[in-house]
């Protein structure tokens, strides 16, 4: 396709790290592979249901490592749309645009407001974290399942720590709460689509997000721009960044118009590896690992341009060959209930 033609002509890679205070994990570099970039959309039982990019190394990368990609030697940026599928479910099951009415309104899986954590529970700001990843993960769980206590036997299995960092906290700021409360507060607050998330929705709203990417995606493609796609996120280099925000909203309010048939205000966005953008402004805070490796980048320059000359020749000689090297995986099969396109 147009759009794979135009990942294999850009060549994306993680420059490797000799200072060891920026190892992640203890890894001067992921094991990324810059020639699986081959991309299909995966649809389950028919086209109504799924539809999501997959087979994308991008796509299984850990965040930490995202933010040290580079596109044809370039920095990136990464948007992502804030509480995507929480929004959606209340467009999909109310025709409803969640954002229209809530200005003031900070985080959805927050019960609205972060501060509620502090001012009504009495958690601390650093609490914040793993209460909303926890919420979160309740949430994915809870519209992919049929039952609450299916919902929370799946989450106690899945984030089994994450579940046992919250009841320490719990004990240690003598709380007056338990996680199950701080769910069910959160099942309160959405109570309009509380009859909606225990129906297995989960699989129509990533239909819906994927139609989402698709305009995104087809956008960038017919201007010769790769950008990668991680399902309510995208990747560009960072010049594109007021064009990404620009693309996302334009994709997003079209596909909410198709869909309720209604004009929606512009979505959240949110720099994966800066913050909440509140405009389009490239003025958000990097957090001091991230600054201190641009820092190194800058200063190993010479080092690292040669790391990618020789990555960038091997690239072409691949993409050269006569014998595509994307012809191992076929197109327009079915696999169980499962469609690639």
């Amino acid at each position: 396709t147009a759009y794979n033609n135009v990942l294999r002509n850009n060549l994306i890679h993680i420059p490797t790290v000799k200072d060891q205070t920026l190892f992640i994990k203890g890894e001067a570099c992921y094991p990324f592979n810059n020639f699986q970039l081959f991309t299909v959309r995966s649809f389950n039982d028919d086209f109504s249901k799924g539809g999501r990019y997959y087979r994308n190394a991008v796509v299984t990368l850990p965040k930490a490592w995202r933010s040290r990609l580079r596109i044809n030697n370039r920095p990136i940026v990464e948007i992502d749309f804030s509480a995507m599928h929480l929004i959606l479910l209340y467009a999909y099951a109310l025709k409803q645009d969640y954002w229209l009415s809530r200005d003031n309104e900070t985080d959805p899986y927050l019960f609205g407001y972060s501060d509620i954590l502090r001012v009504e529970y009495g958690f601390s700001d650093i609490d914040h974290k793993p209460i909303r990843k926890l919420i979160k993960s309740f949430f994915m769980y809870a519209i992919n399942t049929k039952s609450k206590d299916e919902a929370l036997k799946v989450l106690k299995h899945k984030q089994k720590s994450l579940w046992t960092q919250i009841e320490q906290i719990i004990i240690e700021k003598n709380v007056s709460c338990t996680v199950e409360d701080l769910l069910e507060r959160f099942l309160i607050k959405h109570a309009p689509i509380k009859d909606h998330i225990f129906t297995n929705a989960g699989i129509n709203l990533q239909n819906i997000d994927s139609r989402i990417s698709e305009k995104v995606i087809f956008n960038f493609t017919k201007k010769n721009i790769p950008v990668y796609n991680l399902h309510d996120s995208n990747i560009a280099q960072t010049r594109y960044k007021t064009l990404l925000i620009k693309e996302m909203d334009f994709a997003y309010k079209s596909v909410m118009k198709e869909i309720t048939g209604k004009d929606f205000v512009s979505p959240r966005t949110t720099d994966v590896h800066g913050g909440l953008l509140k405009d389009i402004a490239d003025n958000e805070v990097r957090c001091e690992m991230q600054i201190e490796y641009e820092n190194y980048t800058k200063k190993n320059k010479t080092s690292l341009d040669r790391e990618y000359q020789t990555l960038l020749n091997q690239h072409r000689e691949v993409v050269g060959r006569k014998k595509n090297y994307y012809q191992a995986l076929s197109l327009n099969v079915r696999t169980k209930n499962r469609k690639y396109w």
